[in-house]
């Protein structure tokens, strides 16, 4: 919804919380990965609606949180839908906010919570290890010229993402869940009516499908094949992988450990020691090799000329994963998943 009236609003949120103009038209395509323009809200639409919202005043949005509730009312109505008795209580509005090692605190400096009824956070996780690998096979085959190693920070956010520092329990906020996407693909349905019970929200059959407004789309993937474009409970995003593109066995095998505590604690079967058996010297001996993938990231952005030769991807890597493993707190907890409800377990 947002990527869709970004095009007609700006607002001083919009840095924080709006995403690429151009997202939904790679993300809104059919099979053949042309853009679908029936997914989009017309603006003359749009303006129509929100005039209406604010009975002839001038439009002004006092918050965040206002804005958001505005923006589903109208485009609600410009679907179509009517609002029920109470205005908009009693949806959920999902606001996606796609951005790499989100850090939930933030969403509190912008979100005043007396706005809504109850406001909770989803994420997604898949086996880091695979996700790793995707993002990386995405960016250096497909977008050579985007590389996040000219980015610190960009890159410090990714790395932190796979190590599953985003999930680590923060204190003062308990109002968070994951749900793994493995389980939303091997068991769409009981990972779903999981979440609708955790919601409090009724179970409808589109939530099992890929589309916009009514409408059957799909999404690029980087897969075994090369590129293509895939919708629904397609199994390549989950499906094992060779790896060796860009990380060697050893690779893996260092990459299973320092991602251990992540995948314990959000089931992933795992059959490495995890690094708090080892020593520091240990720690350090275990990444003295360079990484396969460190050494491409860094062969292109030279290439490419997004990167000063004198930057080493693989230093700035291995001091990330040395701090992480050096820093971690025993006790460190995690904020739980959803389990699908299986017919066995019901």
């Amino acid at each position: 919804m947002a990527a869709q009236m970004e095009s007609h609003y700006h607002f001083t949120y919009d840095k924080e919380f709006m995403g690429d103009r151009a997202g939904i038209r790679a993300y809104a395509v059919n099979e053949n990965g042309e853009f679908m323009s029936d997914v989009l809200v017309q603006a003359d639409e749009f303006m129509k609606h929100l005039r209406m919202q604010f009975m002839g005043r001038e439009i002004c949005l006092d918050s965040l949180g206002h804005m958001i509730k505005v923006y589903a009312a109208v485009y609600n109505g410009c679907l179509g839908r009517k609002k029920k008795d109470g205005g908009m209580d009693g949806f959920w509005i999902l606001y996606h906010m796609h951005e790499i090692n989100w850090d939930v605190a933030k969403a509190y400096k912008y979100f005043n919570r007396d706005e809504f009824f109850r406001i909770e956070n989803l994420f997604i996780v898949r086996e880091p290890v695979q996700q790793l690998y995707s993002f990386l096979r995405y960016s250096l085959n497909k977008n050579k010229a985007n590389l996040w190693v000219k980015n610190d920070e960009a890159f410090v956010h990714v790395m932190k993402s796979e190590m599953g520092l985003t999930l680590e329990k923060k204190k003062g906020i308990e109002n968070v869940q994951v749900v793994r996407m493995e389980d939303l693909k091997t068991h769409p349905y009981e990972t779903m009516l999981a979440l609708c019970k955790w919601l409090n929200s009724v179970y409808y059959d589109s939530l099992s499908v890929t589309t916009i407004n009514h409408i059957q789309v799909y999404y690029p993937a980087m897969t075994e094949n090369g590129f293509q474009y895939i919708t629904g409970n397609d199994m390549m995003t989950v499906k094992r992988k060779n790896f060796s593109e860009y990380l060697t066995l050893w690779d893996e095998v260092r990459l299973n450990i320092i991602y251990a505590k992540f995948k314990r604690a959000y089931g992933y079967q795992n059959d490495v020691p995890e690094f708090t058996e080892f020593s520091e010297d240990m720690l350090e001996c275990l990444l003295s090799q360079d990484f396969k993938f460190a050494n491409e990231c860094q062969r292109l952005a030279v290439e490419n000329g997004d990167l000063d030769a004198s930057f080493n991807v693989n230093e700035f890597v291995r001091n990330l994963y040395l701090e992480y493993m050096k820093n971690y707190k025993d006790g460190t907890e995690y904020y739980s998943y959803i389990k699908p409800v299986l017919p066995d377990e019901s």
